[in-house]
Order: C-alpha cells, then structure tokens, then sequence
C-alpha cells in the first residue's frame, strides 16, 4: 500500500471520544439495558448525525446503523467537531446505546485498478475515522469482489487494504461480513474469512458481523437452533467467537444456497418466525448490536414497528429454548426426549465442579506447604494497628477467594487468621465474620471463585480475563462496601491496640506458590478451564504425595469427591426440572433491582448453587444483577451459601463459636448495601454496564 499513503492525511482522535460500544478488543461485551440484546435498526444519516439519533430513539432502537457518507457515492461527508460532540453527548443519554457504521457500497478491496483501489481505500480509512470520532462499535465491510483475478491475488489485495487502513485509524474496529456467495464475492465461507483475518496479520481490531441472511444465501442451514449452533459451533472454530462484534438480522427471500442477496420483512421470508427467533436468542449472540436492514412497513423505511417484531420473535425463541422445545424437536427424531435435556443440563453443570475440585486440590496442597499460615505470618509482622492487620486479613481472603475459590478461603483460612487475631490478643469476633462475609463478597472477582459464575455466565464463552474486566466494578465495589461496613460494625473491637507476636510459619516450597500462580493464570486466560486447573491440581497432589507432604486419602479427601458429587446430582437434577417448569423464565421481564432482590432471595431460600442451575437454564436478561444476588445475597443467612457452612465447621474446629443469629443480624446491614452499590458501579462504571 505504499503508494496509497498520500490519499487521506492521518489526523487525530479527539481526545475526549468516548467508545459508546464498549471496549472493542472484548466479544460479546455486555451491553445490557432492558434487553440482554441491543437490537436496532439501520437508519438514515440524512440530515446529519443527531437526526440519525433521533430515528434511532423513534425506532424504539438500543442499537443504530448507519452510512457514514451516501453509500453509492465516493464523495465523504464533513462532519464538523460540533457535529460530532452533539453526537457523542446523545449517545452518551440513552436509549441508544451502540452505533454502527457500514461502509458504502462501492468499496472493493480486491480491487486491482488503481482509482478503484486508491478511492476504496479513502473511503474506509474515512468511515474508520468517524467511528473512532463517534464511538462507533465498528465499521461494517463487505470483503470485495474477485472479478477475474485469481483467487489468492484477490486474498492478498484485500488482506494488504486492511493492514494499511487499520494503521491510518486510531482504535475503530473493522467487522468483515459475510457474503451472500453471488458472482465472485470474497467472504461467503468461514475458511474464507478466516484467511482474510489471518493473511491482514489477525489484528485485534479485525472482527466479524454475521448476516442472517447471507448465512442461509450462502448455504448455512441456520432455519432451526439446532443448525444455527452448528454453525456458530463452526465460526468459532475457525474465526473464534471473540471476533464477533455485530449482527444483521433479516430474513431471505431466496432459499437455502440460492448465493443472492435478497433481505426480507422478519418472519416473512424463508428463516420464518422460527428460524429468526432462534437466531435472536442464540445464548453466544447476547449482547452483540443486532441491526436490521429489511423493507420497512412502506417497502423502504424501518420503523418501531419492525425493531418491535424483532423483540417479539426474540422473546419467542427465548420461550422455545427453556421450554425445550427445540430440543425435544431433536431428541424426539433420535427417540431420547428425555436424555436430551439431561445431557443439556449435564454439560452445563459439570465443567464448573470440576474446576471446584481441581483448585481444592491446589487449595489443600498449599495448606500442607503452609502458604496460608506463612501469609498470615507476615500480616502479623506488619506495622500498623488492629484495623490495618484487619484490612490485611480481608485482603487475604479476597485474594484466595479469586484465586482458589471462597470454599477454599473459608476452610483453609478461617483457623489461621483466627490464630493471628489470638496471638495478638485482639478480639476475634471481627476476623471471624469478616473471613466468611468477605469470602462471599470478593466471590465475583474471577470465574472459579465461586460456582455460580460458571453456571450463570456459561452463556458468554470468555476468558477468565474477560470476565474479569466485564465485572471488575461490580466485584470491587461489592469488596470495598463490605470491607467498610465490617469496619463500622466492629469500631469498638478494632480500636484495641494488638500485642505483636510471632506466628511462626515455615517458608512454603516453590512448588506449592508455582501452583497457585499457574492456576491463576489458566482461569484468567481460559474460556474453558475447569480439565487443564484439575490435571494441574492433580499432577501438583501426585507430586505432593510423592514427597509425602500428603498422604493419598488426604489427597483424595480434598477435592471432596462425596459432597461434591451430591452437589453434582442435585444441581442436575433441579436444572433439568428447571428447563421442563421454565422457572427462569420468571425473571424475562425484571429489571435489575428486581432480579437482584429476587437471587438473593432465591439463594437464601434453597442455597446459591441450586438457585443459580434454577435461574439460568437459559441466558437470564440480567446475568450481572443476577449473580451479585447468588453470591453476595448469601451474607444474609448461613443458608445462603455452602462456603456459609464450611466456614461454621472451620470455626468450631478452631475453637471459635459462630452465631447463626448474629451472622445475619449483620449480614442483613451488610449484604443490601454491598449489592445495591455494586449494582450501581456496574451500570455507570463497567463497559456497556449492567
């Protein structure tokens, strides 16, 4: 592209763009309001850009997609700072919360002419400049058209646009689209499109929008959920999931592999209501724009009427997928109605217990190589008061619970920091409760801390570092909040001054820190991490039995297989009478508060495990809110959680003596205040809040 540099001089972002689609570099960043879904429409730019905005509102969108210029012309369109600080201000009030920009028709990136080329790639550097200036969620592309050239020519030439126009932008994504397949257009095959993306140098920037209807022209059988997951199954395989950042929902004129491109009114066309709702409901299409570009009610303009057909056919194939439906619909052709839902339920419970089990494993080597007792050894040691070894204490237990999950915090550290609290001839009764209130509340850091993020969250296929990006300010705050109320309920016991003594404490061994740190980094980096944690808990164990720091049955006993196994069989049994009952569906249409209030409720009442396979048999609406009531909601009452139960055991083996009545006199102060402000960060501080 060397000779293409002079076309469009590089200017700067403005420095106060706000991304108004989250953070681009994360896949399916929830972007959450009313609906799990931001589902739009494509609106004109006439006018300018607030006027596309206000379509937008009108429409009833939470989502927009626009031309950036007049997509059958080269000329661009100058949007003045004013223009585009309007914008960004409208955006930033709601109710439209995504935008995103389709560039015109007339690009072609396999272009070999030269005024072809140096026009097209003037035009996408332009569009890629305005999404950076207006937030956009990305640029959509159709890839190019061949023509007569030769296939790999094409490839390159289209891969060597993309490079340069992504050098000559700030931080806009640009989404390939899939094609329909007509005449000799690049992009109508997975294989294809991961070329494309591997052949630019798979940047992060580069990602993916799915068309419905370019799925089905193109030879995609996605008319049934069943189909449609194939599919998805496939993209991920070959594109990977992360890169999807946008979807076109319309229906099709022409049948399956007809390779024209021909957009039908929803539920009107060859996807039918069936076929659109279960694309509308695909649980790895949540929180992605959703943008239809069909024939309005006046064969032209889109209107609120369509952007509400399409929230009814969601809610439909939401209904279809609880209630089995379609699920039976393909048990029922293999003569196994029943076992279909068993199997459904099985695959969504067993990963998140046997991650459970590989880093209780880990947990109980690191208590035999004295890592616990050694970190306590060092908060004794520190300066400061009784509110600073305090602090240190919670600081202890959050960090555990992330790492090595809250079971793990509540058994292995409760007698420790008991005996630091001792040995300082301090009270306890501050370090006894705020080791298991913590442990509750610091639960949302990583996936493995506790199981109900495994069970709520599987629906979104991300990495432990994703998960804890999306709900970092959920977590801290709920921490942060709790740490503080205990502070305040315990003033008087904290003002005491401590008698420092030594807790004597061996150095652990390597391999027990190496351990830990390596199991940390699998649940950040992992979408899937529960097998790679448990053989590395159960190579680490052989190794510990092996120099005998731990016996065989001790080592067995630690991934507690019995209480784990029942817990097992009654979360499958309860999520396989949860997809027959459709309980779920009682939270379709809660708000937040309501379905927070609800998990927690829920989670007192029957324990949060149960609660959480109950509530989220399907993708719930409200994943954050619902998981801030499963694993904070549980400070209310020991009944709450079993880490509540664990830790009871823990501190009467250490001589302590727990109150069940004081446990929730406090907690009932503590957990609604954690909730609601964690709520609140979440929606106003985490990208696409709530």
């Amino acid at each position: 592209m060397a000779g293409h540099e002079p076309v469009v001089q590089c200017r700067p972002r403005p420095p106060d763009v706000q991304r108004s689609g989250g953070r681009w570099s994360e896949p399916n960043s929830d972007r959450r309001g009313h609906n799990s879904m931001l589902i739009g429409a494509h609106v004109s730019s006439s006018g300018g850009l607030a006027k596309a905005h206000l379509r937008g509102v009108e429409s009833g969108s939470e989502a927009i997609q626009i031309f950036n210029q007049s997509p059958r012309m080269w000329r661009p369109t100058a949007y003045s700072g004013e223009d585009l600080a309007a914008f960004r201000a409208l955006m930033g009030d709601g109710p439209v919360r995504s935008v995103v920009i389709h560039a015109v028709y007339l690009i072609n990136c396999a272009a070999k002419e030269p005024e072809i080329r140096e026009k097209s790639v003037a035009s996408l550097v332009h569009a890629l400049r305005i999404g950076d200036a207006i937030g956009a969620a990305g640029v959509v592309l159709h890839p190019g058209s061949k023509k007569k050239q030769e296939r790999e020519e094409s490839l390159e030439l289209v891969a060597d646009v993309l490079r340069f126009v992504l050098q000559e932008s700030e931080s806009c994504p640009l989404l390939l689209e899939d094609t329909a397949g007509a005449g000799d257009t690049l992009g109508r095959t997975f294989e294809e499109l991961a070329d494309l993306v591997e052949r630019a140098g798979a940047p992060e920037r580069l990602g993916l929008c799915l068309d419905s209807c370019h799925l089905l022209a193109s030879g995609f059988d996605i008319a049934t959920a069943e189909g449609l997951g194939r599919v998805v199954d496939d993209c991920d395989r070959l594109i990977g999931l992360d890169r999807l950042r946008c979807l076109h929902v319309n229906d099709s004129k022409t049948p399956l592999a007809s390779n024209r491109d021909r957009h039908e009114t929803l539920a009107e066309g060859e996807l039918g209501r069936q076929g659109i709702g279960a694309f509308l409901s695909e649980p790895r299409f949540e929180g992605l724009p959703t943008l239809l570009e069909t024939p309005g009610a006046d064969g032209k303009t889109l209107g609120a009427a369509e952007v509400a057909t399409a929230r009814e056919l969601r809610a439909e194939g939401l209904s279809a997928r609880r209630a089995g439906h379609w699920r039976i619909e393909r048990s029922t052709s293999a003569g196994c109605e029943g076992s279909s839902v068993l199997l459904d339920t099985t695959s969504q419970v067993w990963p998140a217990f046997v991650l459970v089990a590989g880093l209780l494993l880990i947990g109980r080597l690191s208590e035999a190589e004295d890592v616990f007792e050694w970190a306590a050894s060092l908060l004794v040691r520190a300066p400061g008061g009784t509110p600073t070894l305090f602090a240190s204490c919670l600081l202890l237990v959050a960090l555990v619970t992330a790492v090595l999950n809250l079971d793990t915090a509540v058994v292995f550290l409760t007698p420790i920091i008991l005996a630091a609290a001792r040995r300082c001839r301090v009270s306890e009764e501050p370090f006894l409760y705020g080791t298991v209130f913590m442990a509750n509340a610091s639960s949302l850091f990583l996936p493995g801390a506790n199981l109900t993020n495994l069970l709520v969250l599987r629906h979104e296929a991300v990495s432990g570092g994703t998960f804890a990006l999306r709900l970092f300010p959920a977590a801290a705050t709920a921490a942060v909040v709790t740490a503080a109320g205990l502070a305040v309920l315990f003033r008087n016991d904290l003002a005491a001054s401590p008698a420092r003594a030594e807790l004597e404490a061996q150095r652990p061994r390597a391999l027990s820190l190496v351990t830990v740190a390596v199991a940390g980094g699998l649940t950040l980096a992992l979408r899937s991490p529960a097998l790679p944690v448990l053989g590395l808990g159960l190579v680490a164990a052989g190794v510990a039995v092996q120099r005998k720091v731990l016996g065989v049955r001790t080592a067995l006993a630690a991934a507690a297989p019995l209480p784990l196994l029942g817990l097992f069989v009654l979360s499958v049994g309860l999520g396989t009478l949860g997809r027959v009952t459709d309980v779920a569906s009682l939270l379709d249409h809660a708000g937040v508060w309501t379905t927070a209030v609800a998990s927690s409720l829920a989670a007192v009442g029957l324990n949060n495990l149960p609660a959480a396979v109950l509530l989220s048999t399907a993708a719930p609406a409200h994943p954050r809110a619902l998981l801030l009531g499963l694993n904070v909601g549980p400070n209310l009452a020991v009944t709450g959680s079993l880490s509540s139960y664990l830790w009871l055991r823990a501190a009467r083996s250490a001589g302590a003596r727990p109150s069940i009545r004081e446990f929730s006199r406090r907690g009932l102060l503590l957990a609604p205040a954690a909730i609601a402000a964690a709520l609140v960060a979440q929606a106003t501080l985490a990208p696409g809040g709530l």
